[in-house]
């Protein structure tokens, strides 16, 4: 990465499935080493925000015993060990999808 600000335009296709081009910041590629350190702390939710997300969905009535289960869940799937042959990435700040010639006609 020779400049930090410039956007990345990337193509991502996992397993062999179909090309799928992104316009981001970049992207956060790790194993299970990483899901320690960088996907726990891109991907983790607060309780404040899995509260925000349940009213917003319209679920007013939950304790904050639910919240708190909820959040500790999710952000526990986020590691997995170190000897888990799985590699997880995460898209940081999607622009759009279809990268700089998304408009092109095909």
């Amino acid at each position: 990465e020779s400049d930090p600000a410039q956007t990345s335009y990337l193509e991502v296709a996992v397993n062999g499935g179909p090309k799928d081009k992104q316009k981001s910041s970049g992207m956060v590629v790790c194993t299970g080493s990483g899901s320690t350190a960088w996907a726990y702390n891109i991907g983790r939710v607060t309780e404040s925000q899995v509260r925000k997300v349940l009213e917003a969905a319209g679920l007013g009535n939950f304790t904050s015993e639910f919240v708190q289960e909820v959040c500790e869940k999710h952000n526990r799937s986020l590691v997995y060990d170190p000897s888990d042959m799985r590699m997880a990435f995460a898209v940081r700040e999607c622009i759009a999808k279809g990268g700089p010639d998304r408009n092109k006609k095909r």
